[in-house]
């Protein structure tokens, strides 16, 4: 598997989308558990938001990597995917963003990330803004008890980018 995965990254490199795609499509069909599959789809996404790709491809692959999700949806690409572009953009459903980022929230409590992404994606879409509050004030709870140094993600250094986000959403939410 992992010679598909570079396949993918290999034909994306030469500019050779639709191959990639098409390697991705077999990916998810026939290895849709595979962490190799995961690794593919997220280079296909980033190379994607960092070319600027243009048509149906894009999009394409961005329901390829929701039917992934599905079969997945407690990965670390999935967690990854919940903070990264595809989920604060309006690709992935709310529905399932905040079904995986609950998930996240039960399974690591302490971590601060969950709780602030979910109240961004629903600040964005303009959904629930007591949760937005809610979620919000539990990430800087924890952050300001020392909690954000506590996980395996990240460390306090990287944490401190997401407190101004924090201060700004709990903001929005409350005035």
């Amino acid at each position: 598997l992992d010679w598909l995965s570079a396949l993918v990254n290999g034909y994306l490199w030469l500019g050779q989308e639709e191959k990639s795609r098409e390697v991705l499509r077999m990916m998810v069909k026939k290895y849709p558990d595979a962490p190799q599959t995961a690794a593919a789809l997220f280079r296909y996404l980033y190379e994607g938001a960092a070319e600027h790709f243009t048509g149906s491809g894009q999009q394409e692959v961005n329901q390829l990597a929701l039917e992934f999700l599905t079969h997945n949806p407690t990965s670390a690409f999935g967690r990854l995917l919940a903070e990264r572009s595809l989920a604060r953009g309006k690709a992935q459903p709310l529905e399932v963003q905040e079904m995986e980022l609950r998930r996240w929230i039960a399974d690591e409590p302490q971590y601060t990330r969950p709780y602030l992404v979910l109240a961004e994606a629903l600040s964005e879409r303009e959904q629930r803004p007591d949760q937005v509050a809610l979620l919000s004030d539990k990430a800087l709870e924890l952050f300001l008890q020392g909690k954000a140094q506590e996980n395996f993600y990240s460390d306090i250094a990287v944490e401190q980018r997401f407190l101004p986000q924090a201060y700004y959403l709990n903001a929005k939410a409350n005035f």
